[in-house]
């Protein structure tokens, strides 16, 4: 279980990472961003679930934002 949780962390960060190239503008990590979504659906893990609802869509939003959420 330890081990499929941290492929899941290694997984979420590669993820917030494409998501981070995709907001420069950097449309070559289009494909990995879904693809590496699609690895974090086939987890099945509550904690990526959680992760994925809660944090990922603020992950976009500026500190002001944030503040004000």
């Amino acid at each position: 279980m330890h081990k499929r949780l941290i492929k899941a962390a290694d997984t979420l960060s590669a993820y917030l990472k494409c998501l981070a190239e995709l907001r420069t503008g950097n449309r070559e990590f289009e494909q990995a961003a879904e693809n590496t979504k699609r690895l974090l659906t086939d987890y099945q893990l509550p904690a990526v679930k959680y992760f994925m609802e809660t944090f990922v869509s603020s992950n976009d939003l500026s500190l002001d934002a944030l503040m004000h959420s």
